[in-house]
């Protein structure tokens, strides 16, 4: 008997180890960088902003948004 015979799913918890979600999260940055009127950042310059809150992210990205997360402190 085999036992995934029983299974009716199965979940991966996709934070690395399985695979490099990197390279879609640094897309997602530049689409809302764009969607704001901002231009877009170099693959490289975005991997830091991986892990850390997005607010952390975009403060560091945007001036605005650095006033923004100096307020909630």
């Amino acid at each position: 008997m085999s036992v995934f015979q029983n299974l009716s799913s199965l979940v991966f918890d996709l934070d690395g180890t399985l695979s490099d979600p990197s390279l879609g999260i640094t897309r997602c940055y530049n689409y809302a960088l764009e969607q704001h009127g901002y231009e877009s950042r170099e693959y490289e310059s975005l991997l830091d902003l991986i892990g850390p809150p997005l607010e952390t992210g975009f403060a560091s990205l945007l001036p605005c948004c650095q006033m923004l997360t100096k307020k909630k402190s």
